[in-house]
């Protein structure tokens, strides 16, 4: 059984550590998703990837995570940060890998976006796409919604022209 984990990819991606709603650090190396408790100096994994996971983003309520994949059909997979069981697994809405991913402040709702700069939006719960678009923008390196209740708003930014990309 797996016991400990060594190591944390932050050279290369951005918004990478969140804390939970119970206090705990959820993060990502290689093809696992690790919840880290301070207060025991323990971890719990997720072990659900195929391919290495790329991004990694908690619900505003702390209870769900989000991570998705570096591959050419990558996956995002929701799953509790309490138990690290999954959720939800949304597939088949990237040709690239995913560089963000991102819950609305409501928790319903995931995004995601690709390195080829394909925005999705999906209500993970129910595994329902409800937009996708493509932009020009080159290398995602943040993504944020807007609104309580749906979205209405997504922005992402990169690191060439167009530098920000709006949707609505």
């Amino acid at each position: 059984a797996l016991e400990w984990v060594h190591g944390y990819r932050g050279e290369d991606r951005r918004g990478n550590v969140w804390y939970t709603s119970s206090g705990e650090i959820a993060y990502f190396a290689a093809r696992l998703g690790i919840i880290y408790s301070p207060l025991n100096h323990s971890q719990r994994h997720v072990t659900l990837h195929a391919n290495d996971i790329s991004c990694i983003a908690v619900s505003p309520a702390g209870s769900t995570a989000a991570t998705s994949e570096s591959s050419e059909r990558p996956s995002t997979i929701c799953w509790d940060t309490g138990t690290c069981a999954p959720l939800a697994v949304l597939s088949g809405t990237h040709t690239s890998p995913v560089t963000q991913v991102a819950f609305s402040p409501c928790g319903g709702y995931v995004a995601t976006i690709g390195a080829d700069g394909t925005l999705v939006l999906c209500e993970w719960r129910s595994r329902r796409r409800v937009f996708s678009s493509r932009s020009e923008l080159k290398a995602p390196l943040g993504l944020s919604l807007t609104s309580s209740e749906s979205p209405e708003s997504l922005a992402a930014c990169g690191t060439a022209d167009p530098f920000v990309c709006f949707w609505q």
